[in-house]
């Protein structure tokens, strides 16, 4: 059974083949250190820069990466967009969500915002792709 580390690996270094396939300089933007807890323990911890996954670097462009894959990816995007909106994103720069289906070649490509954008910044919510009906008492006589 595999574990939601080694899956988000998966998707991570997919994304990482198909960006440096695109041209994109691709390196990963995770901390990695140890946290004291109690006397003689320590745990290791892991977080990621500046919301994003994998940063990735063309001479025209520059992405903020998040990875998400699996049946239920797309449940993800308000965490991930929430996670985004905390960062400024500089000129030139964008801050992207790249989505696996189940068996897909290629990721779905969300772009969340261009810079340059300010801290606490307005992210893009496309459109839904099946919209919601009104309820009853909501809908035009």
């Amino acid at each position: 059974m595999a574990t939601a580390v080694s899956r988000g690996s998966y998707y991570k270094s997919r994304s990482q083949k198909f960006l440096e396939s695109r041209g994109f300089v691709v390196c990963a933007m995770h901390f990695t250190g140890w946290m004291k807890r109690g006397a003689d323990r320590f745990v290791p911890f892991t977080r990621d820069l500046f919301g994003a996954d994998l940063l990735a670097v063309a001479p025209d462009d520059c992405w903020f990466v998040q990875c998400k894959g699996g049946a239920s990816w797309r449940d993800q995007l308000a965490a991930a967009r929430k996670k985004f909106m905390q960062y400024p994103v500089p000129h030139g720069a964008s801050q992207v969500i790249l989505g696996w289906e189940p068996q897909a070649r290629t990721p779905e490509i969300l772009i969340v915002a261009m810079g340059p954008q300010p801290a606490k910044h307005p992210v893009i919510i496309p459109p839904r792709r099946h919209p919601k009906s009104l309820p009853l008492f909501a809908r035009p006589a």
